[in-house]
């Protein structure tokens, strides 16, 4: 058949118009795509602020016996990768606390970055590679 739009191999009309197909990702890429995702999801982890909570620390019980006023002990500690090697802003009981809290959140975070964005990009390159093995006869 000849359509308007000149013969078609296949010997379907298609109205004149040629379908496009988007070519199909290879089995390599679409590892290559995971193990790039896992990368971004670490780092995703990483730019979140985070917070943490430190009513319970050993420090402010030395506070109560001197008789120090409560303070807030629920801060908002910022960028994990900031907080890693942050030094205390003061010598007191409550700024050790509050440095000593943020550090500790920071670390799981950074733990937690490193364990889940690995586990994604490792399944990746193994599914990128394993694309690309010969079979075994």
């Amino acid at each position: 058949m000849t359509g308007p739009a000149g013969p078609d191999p296949a010997g379907r009309r298609h109205g004149g118009r040629r379908r496009h197909h988007l070519p199909r990702p290879s089995p390599r890429r679409l590892g290559a795509a995971l193990a790039l995702l896992g990368l971004l999801a670490a780092v995703a982890f990483l730019v979140v602020p985070v917070d943490a909570a430190f009513a319970d620390d050993p420090l402010l019980r030395y506070g109560v016996l001197i008789g120090a006023q409560p303070a807030v002990t629920d801060v908002d500690c910022g960028v994990p990768v900031n907080n890693l090697r942050r030094r205390s802003d003061g010598l007191g009981l409550y700024d050790l606390a509050r440095t000593d809290a943020c550090r500790e959140a920071a670390t799981r975070r950074t733990a937690t970055a490193a364990a889940a964005g690995g586990l994604v990009a490792v399944l990746g390159l193994f599914a990128a590679t394993a694309a690309t093995a010969e079979p075994s006869v």
